[in-house]
């Protein structure tokens, strides 16, 4: 597993290589998928860089995956920038090429002004209005799950104390959940390492925050190098979850 993940890391931003790499992790996956034959591999479109999208899912699709996720940035800084006309286009060529969207991550990057546990209530409704567009953007791509890791857009600031945090960030992220009920889109909110962040860092602790929205729509995602950070096997972590 790590020396994979190393190559794929290596190959990220080495255009020649970009195609044998992924090549070779969807080989690897497709063989493990032989043993679980229920699971489905999706990509994230930022790994092709400036590759048109069309391109991407075409390329995604030969090599064997089954959906690609959409980070919002590599199309526009605001999802409110991004046409109806845009939006169904993009969800017609995926639909053409016959790769699904799964979703979309990287929710925040590129956008300013935003914050899910500022002191600042303006700031928060602000983030809050900006989530209901996110997930209404994810709808309507197709994608089921929106992905919420964003960890400097979390972080406590100075004087803010954990309760409060999850406090204001239940209360921003309230509105965006009643939407994703609505439109069949799962809010995923990912714990990150304290390297990365200091608000929501372990499974558990993701899990109890997701539960406080009593929500279908609300739920988790586990990553493995997050998970990597709790200081105990990533298999008794994902059993207990």
């Amino acid at each position: 597993g790590g020396r994979l993940v190393h190559r794929w890391r290596a190959g990220l931003f080495r255009r020649g290589r970009l195609r044998v790499w992924i090549l070779e992790i969807s080989f690897c996956c497709r063989s493990m998928a032989r043993y679980a034959a229920a699971m489905q591999f999706g990509i994230c479109n930022e790994i092709f860089k400036d590759w048109p999208l069309a391109d991407a899912m075409a390329f995604a699709k030969r090599a064997g995956y089954d959906a690609i996720e959409i980070a919002p940035f590599t199309l526009a800084n605001y999802v409110t920038e991004i046409s109806p006309e845009r939006r169904q286009e993009i969800r017609e060529t995926a639909r053409q090429v016959g790769i699904a969207i799964s979703g979309i991550h990287w929710v925040l990057v590129g956008t300013e002004g935003f914050h899910l546990t500022h002191p600042d209530a303006a700031i928060r409704r602000r983030t809050a209005d900006y989530y209901v567009e996110l997930v209404n953007f994810c709808a309507d791509l197709g994608g089921k799950f929106l992905i919420n890791g964003s960890p400097k857009f979390r972080n406590l600031q100075d004087g803010v104390t954990l309760e409060q945090g999850r406090t204001w960030a239940r209360e921003v992220l309230q509105p965006c959940v009643k939407v994703a009920e609505q439109r069949g889109v799962t809010f995923c909110f990912e714990p990150l390492a304290p390297s990365e962040t200091n608000f929501i860092n372990t499974a558990a602790q993701a899990i109890r925050f997701a539960r406080e929205f009593d929500s279908p729509a609300m739920s988790v995602i586990l990553d493995v190098k997050a998970m990597s950070s709790e200081g105990r096997p990533v298999t008794d972590i994902i059993r207990a979850s």
